[in-house]
């Protein structure tokens, strides 16, 4: 399929027939069912966060207009954490001091502000004039201002991964703590995850994003249930 359109089409229809079905691909694997029964719904979720910008715009980190203009824009994709319906409604219930009206977990006030996000995806085909990396870093920095402003902790990386046409980048991303009390995020990478111009390259692709779901599942879900004071009905 990337042979097919590689050459013929804009970056969003690149992410709709390339991308997304690869990482869509993960989700519904067996392994990311509830005990690998794949009658029970994924454990993961793929967002689509093209529509969806940092809100609140406090989040941003930029007080330059013309800067703040570009960064209030949203990245492409996200791979996050299925919820229950209870769990859900149990964080609805919760006051927020960012959004005290408007009930959120994340930077973003859409239909995905009740879902932890693990994986942060942003695209661009070849011989674009823009770094993936300058929405991610507004992106992912939004992520851990509303940590701090919540008081939640900052100790758990954020994943990045930018999509150069066929080349899949791999980030770890850090908080940084300074000494006037601010911080600063650092990327570690970027590591190669493979490229959709060949099998092996796909094949190399695909393990990497069933690392991080599982551990989305194994490291990153119980954290969040910890600092959100969940439960899930289905561990054990």
């Amino acid at each position: 399929m990337a042979d097919m359109w590689r050459n013929k089409c804009h970056e969003d229809f690149w992410i709709d027939v390339v991308v997304s079905p690869l990482v869509h691909l993960v989700r519904k694997l067996t392994n990311f069912h509830v005990h690998g029964d794949k009658s029970q719904a994924p454990r993961l979720a793929v967002i689509n966060l093209k529509t969806s910008e940092i809100k609140p715009t406090s989040l941003i980190s930029t007080c330059d207009a013309d800067l703040f203009k570009a960064l209030n824009k949203k990245i492409d994709l996200a791979i996050g954490l299925h919820l229950l319906q209870y769990q859900q409604r149990e964080l609805q219930t919760r006051k927020y001091h960012l959004q005290p009206t408007y009930p959120s977990i994340n930077q973003v006030q859409s239909y995905f502000h009740l879902t932890p996000m693990i994986v942060n995806m942003e695209v661009k085909k070849k011989y674009q004039n823009r770094d993936p990396l300058i929405q991610l870093g507004a992106w992912l920095a939004a992520e851990f201002n509303k940590r701090h402003d919540e008081g939640w902790p900052m100790d758990i990386p954020a994943i990045a991964i930018t999509i150069d046409q066929d080349d899949w980048q791999l980030y770890i991303v850090h908080h940084v703590p300074k000494d006037d009390g601010s911080f600063e995020l650092r990327f570690v990478g970027p590591r190669s995850m493979g490229n959709t111009s060949d099998y092996e390259g796909i094949f190399r692709i695909l393990y990497v994003l069933c690392s991080l779901g599982k551990w989305g599942e194994e490291v990153y879900r119980p954290w969040f249930y910890k600092v959100h004071g969940l439960s899930d009905e289905h561990d054990g």
